[in-house]
């Protein structure tokens, strides 16, 4: 009976002691991330692993950018690309959360776009259309998509797209 009491008034240093070696460990991991940001705000434009060897041009958010979706007034980086095979890094933005696979997603230049309200203007979104349907829950974090870019106006239940890349693969963004 005695060796009952005494562990019993000896648990509550071992569960104190135990508590602060957690908050400490919790403390230190936090204060090592402060400098980095977020997993869902990873700034793309500044990664430079490229999905391919070849010369597929590389088209980032800011060059989109270029084209006025009120006046329709594009740059003339955009003109040069319109047609050809591009490679965009973004985030896969399904319409339907309950759609588990598919071949049609919207991209955007974070993780957080399809979740905030208004959405993004035309020019932040890309409609994208691919060769084989992918199951969607593989692609919840940065991606690369290939395929032919086209400056057009697509209308979604998130929004409008000013872009579209047609014919597209999918590869996840290493970094």
């Amino acid at each position: 009976m005695v060796k009952c009491t005494m562990a019993r008034a000896k648990t509550p240093t071992v569960v104190i002691w135990l508590g602060t070696v957690l908050s400490i460990c919790l403390l230190l991991g936090l204060w090592t991330t402060l400098g980095e940001p977020p997993p869902g705000n990873i700034n793309l434009d500044e990664m430079v692993a490229s999905p391919t060897e070849s010369k597929i041009p590389t088209v980032f958010w800011d060059d989109l950018l270029g084209l006025d979706f009120q006046s329709g007034e594009k740059s003339q980086r955009l003109q040069n690309l319109e047609g050809q095979v591009v490679q965009i890094p973004g985030f896969v933005l399904i319409e339907n959360a309950r759609q588990e696979a598919g071949k049609s997603f919207l991209l955007a230049p974070n993780g957080s776009a399809g979740v905030h309200q208004p959405p993004p203007p035309p020019n932040q979104m890309v409609r994208v259309s691919l060769k084989k349907a992918i199951t969607f829950q593989q692609f919840s974090g940065p991606v690369w998509v290939i395929g032919e870019f086209q400056i057009t106006d697509t209308k979604t239940k998130m929004g409008v797209s000013a872009f579209t890349l047609n014919n597209a693969e999918l590869r996840p963004l290493r970094y």
